[in-house]
């Protein structure tokens, strides 16, 4: 497992490059966070306890975490997100991607109404892709229902 640095986004770099610290990660940075507002975006988050947890190891919330080819959106991506979703009556919060080349992308999100995760299609080369998988995703079209804990092995 490795991190971002802080406030890196990359969905917002070419190719969705990752941003991978050449540090250890610290599983006690407790010293160098806010701890009262780490918890407050992480309460909003409304996030499953398996994905708590893995936030809760990092103590970051700007930090991505990447993992086994995956990445896990920083908390305040999550919550900017999540935003988005809610004004767009999704009730899903995206959790990680996959890049998959040429911008497509595989999304995990989880359902908060019926306590599932779910991977889809996402991105595209162009923007005519990327509209067509966002109305998918508004309709929850060609989502798959994943067991989650097969990303952490």
């Amino acid at each position: 497992m490795n991190i971002s640095s802080e406030n890196y986004v990359s969905p917002n770099q070419p190719f969705f490059m990752i941003d991978v610290l050449n540090e250890p990660l610290l599983c006690d940075k407790s010293e160098n966070i806010d701890s009262i507002v780490f918890y407050e975006k992480l309460d909003q988050t409304n996030l499953p306890t398996i994905i708590r947890d893995l936030y809760i190891k990092i103590q970051s919330y700007n930090q991505e975490i990447y993992l086994n080819n995956w990445t896990f959106f920083s908390l305040d991506e999550i919550i900017k997100r999540n935003k988005i979703l809610n004004e767009n009556n999704i009730k899903a919060i995206d959790i990680c991607l996959q890049y998959r080349g040429l911008g497509h992308i595989n999304v995990i999100h989880y359902d908060y109404t019926n306590n599932t995760f779910y991977e889809r299609y996402d991105g595209g080369s162009n923007g005519y892709d990327r509209e067509i998988n966002w109305e998918n995703y508004k309709k929850r079209v060609g989502e798959t229902k994943i067991d989650i804990n097969t990303i952490f092995n």
